[in-house]
């Protein structure tokens, strides 16, 4: 699946990275080399740590679909895919295939890109120094182009490229794939909340991280790759779906519900996570009170507390609660609590770590985890 990379953490022309790939390229190591010990001690980061970084970002150019850069470092990718978005007379070529599939999907891409561009706000060094930046660059923007094209008007969103249960009867490779490639989207009299709602919180999530603006100096801090114009460019975007997902005159609803064969693959059991998640990045990329305060509001309408799911592309309740405490700790929009924010997170993460959540790890990753937990909460007092 898609979206199993985020657990670390434009247009055409946009669509490079702004900072200088490295030359000669960095290469996955082979896997045969097994784990080492950094021969720095704690000077320098452990070289397995910079691969298994490097490893994930790469793991999405092995996933990229359409006219491939020549910058390309997976041999075996070719270009593909690349009349996209012909049916509807749209250039929708490029992106990322989801999981082993060839199809396109607007619903899972939006929350990886909303949670790499997160992860990279918070700790972002941690990319610089294992010299990684470029490569994390050059992902997000192959995605960040996509979602754009995806986002022709206002009130219109494509939420997939290929029909799913064609893909799923293909198990060739990349140069034969099904010449019946549908567009499937969502508009003002058929809206979809989440899935625009949740573009919305990928576009103004980046725009933070391009523009810089931190939730507090607590953590590494970003990943050096501020570029104002970018980051207003896709604040853009962010504004123009909310809008979208809060007015369109169809109404609030699922967007399976007027893209059914969408939701065959990644349906949606609600909008209030995605609507208050918006709302709240938009919120920080703003400076808006307003914003904010619809955020407290669908947070109280939709019955979010107490939520013990798994954070996920569908679930994104456990990162909103997250998200709330971060913001107070920064200082908030005033009228905020930080200690309730924070006795939210540490119930979920409790949850997950001594039991009774819908999650579970095994021992080792426990044990890690309960290390980071309690360093990181301890951050939020």
């Amino acid at each position: 699946m898609l979206s199993l990379a985020v657990l670390l953490p434009v247009l055409a022309g946009s669509a490079l990275a702004q900072v200088p790939l490295p030359n000669p390229q960095w290469q996955p190591q082979n896997a045969s080399a097994g784990a080492v010990p950094s021969p720095y001690g704690t000077s320098q980061p452990n070289p397995q740590w910079s691969n298994l970084l490097g490893d994930l970002l790469w793991f999405y150019e092995a996933q990229r679909s359409g006219n491939l850069p020549s910058t390309n470092r997976v041999s075996w990718r070719n270009n593909s895919a690349t009349s996209d978005g012909s049916d509807v007379n749209l250039d929708l070529t490029g992106g990322y295939y989801d999981a082993g599939d060839y199809i396109k999907c607007t619903f899972p891409l939006s929350f990886v890109l909303m949670s790499i561009c997160w992860g990279a706000t918070d700790f972002g060094k941690g990319y610089d120094l294992s010299n990684q930046t470029p490569y994390l660059d050059d992902m997000l923007r192959w995605g960040l182009t996509w979602l754009e094209k995806a986002h022709p008007a206002n009130d219109t969103l494509f939420v997939q490229v290929g029909d799913t249960n064609a893909d799923n009867a293909y198990w060739g490779g990349d140069q034969n794939i099904p010449g019946s490639r549908p567009s499937f989207q969502i508009n003002g009299t058929n809206p979809g909340t989440d899935a625009a709602a949740g573009a919305a919180g990928a576009f103004a999530a980046c725009s933070n991280l391009y523009s810089n603006r931190l939730f507090s100096n607590a953590f590494s801090g970003a990943a050096t790759l501020q570029n104002s114009s970018y980051a207003s460019e896709l604040l853009q975007h962010a504004e123009q779906l909310y809008d979208f997902a809060v007015h369109a005159p169809g109404g609030m609803t699922e967007y399976q519900n007027n893209a059914p064969v969408a939701g065959d693959a990644y349906a949606s059991s609600g909008y209030g996570d995605e609507l208050t998640m918006a709302a709240l990045f938009l919120a920080w990329a703003t400076n808006s009170s307003s914003y904010y305060q619809d955020a407290h509001t669908y947070y109280s309408n939709y019955s979010l507390k107490g939520y013990k799911g798994v954070f996920n592309w569908d679930n994104k309740t456990p990162g909103v609660n997250v998200l709330f405490a971060q913001i107070e700790q920064a200082g908030g929009f005033g009228g905020g609590n930080l200690s309730n924010w924070q006795s939210e997170v540490e119930r979920y993460l409790d949850g997950i770590v001594y039991g009774g959540g819908d999650g579970w790890m095994t021992k080792v990753v426990c044990y890690i985890t309960m290390a980071i937990r309690t360093t990181r909460v301890s951050t939020l007092r």
